[in-house]
Order: structure tokens, then sequence, then C-alpha cells
């Protein structure tokens, strides 16, 4: 919206938002159905993961990096997954892959995947720093699989996340490392769960077909 009315010189009043929301088909694994996926992908180990193509605006090159500190410093067994094709201009994140002192524990899978909620609902913690967004749908569709969230301060994405996620600076991979590490406590892992269910109920497709009726209806009338 702000965009729209810096751009086009608007009032902002004429300008209502209707948001998205996730599909219905993402839901929370029980321990079992998480084990199953973590033993076929990532050797039974707990993962971060990303969702989306991999190019510029998307900063994969910066998860990377952070994830490199966050193994350094943490000794952990974790694993980062990449659910995404290779698009363009990825110099940058080539970089990184190759300069990661751990890229061994980077899977990246560039394939097509049709159902991606088996790597959403079985990780540890999305983490989704963009440089941009229209709205960020993977932050509402973690939230829906009970999946606590890593993500930009910019953009539209913390009006999507709300107070149910960790907010990083996306050019800083210390930032997202320092969360990598936050997000293993218990405490904190558990209280973005709480807080991102009830978020994710403020975005609903019936909620925006009723904005977009009302909006209608008033366009027809002016």
């Amino acid at each position: 919206k702000k965009d729209i009315v810096k751009t086009f010189k608007l009032d902002p009043t004429k300008v209502v938002v209707g948001h998205n929301s996730a599909p219905d088909y993402f839901y929370p694994f029980d321990d079992n159905q998480i084990k199953q996926v973590r033993d076929q992908y990532t050797d039974g180990k707990p993962y971060f993961v990303y969702v989306g193509a991999v190019h510029p605006r998307k900063n994969v090159k910066k998860i990377v990096q952070g994830f490199d500190q966050f193994k350094r410093r943490s000794g952990s067994d974790f694993k980062l997954m990449i659910v995404g094709r290779d698009a363009w201009n990825n110099m940058g994140f080539n970089r990184a892959m190759k300069k990661a002192r751990y890229a061994k524990d980077i899977i990246w899978n560039k394939e097509y995947v049709e159902d991606i909620v088996p790597f959403v609902a079985a990780s540890h913690a999305l983490v989704y720093v963009s440089m941009f967004e229209g709205f960020g749908i993977p932050i509402l569709e973690a939230m829906h699989c009970d999946v606590p969230v890593i993500c930009s301060n910019l953009s539209s994405m913390p009006e999507v996340a709300g107070n149910a996620a960790l907010l990083v600076n996306p050019h800083n991979a210390e930032d997202i490392a320092s969360s990598m590490e936050y997000i293993l406590l218990d405490d904190i892992r558990n209280q973005l769960i709480s807080q991102g269910k009830i978020q994710r109920e403020k975005f609903s497709w019936d909620r925006t077909a009723e904005i977009i009726h009302d909006q209608l209806h008033i366009a027809m009338k002016s």
C-alpha cells in the first residue's frame, strides 16, 4: 500500500488492503511424521528451512552465511534445507556456498516440489530474509504448521509476522546467526509457536473476499 501511495501520489484512504492467506493444506506434523521427513532428507537431524526460488531478492546467500556462522559458534548438528529452483543472477549465492565451511550440512532441493508441506512442517524453524516481498506467504504457511519464523525486518514481512517471529536485519549474517541460536531455546520457540497461532488467524481468504466485495460496492456507488 505504501509503495502504491508513494508511486502514484494517492490519498492513502483510497487504498484498501486485502491480505493474502495460506492454503488450508498446511498443518502441524506429529512427532512420527517429523521423524520420517528428517530420516529421509537430513539423516534424522533437525533443520532450518527456506522455501522459495534462489535469486538475489530472496537473499539466500545471507541465510547460507548466517547458517555457517551459527554452525561454527554452536557446534550443533543442525542442517539447512533450501527448497526452491535455481533462478537467476546467483553469483553471490554460489560464492557463499563455496566459502561455507559447513556446506556439507546444506541440502538444496532444486527440483520441482509439488508438496512443500512436509519440508516446512518437519523443520525447526523457517528462515525467510528477503530484501523485499509483496506479502511473504511462506511466513504464514509456517505458522499454520506450528513452525516458528525468522524473517526480515523490511518491506511487508513485519506486518505479516507481527510479534510471532524473530525479525532480523537481512543485510547482517551475524544477526541471522544469533536468531538461529536464540530459536534453539525451547521457551523462545514455544512462545513463537503460540503467538503464531494467534497471528495466523488475522489472515483469511473469507475476510479478504469480504473486503473486495465491500470495496467493489463502494466503487460502484461513487
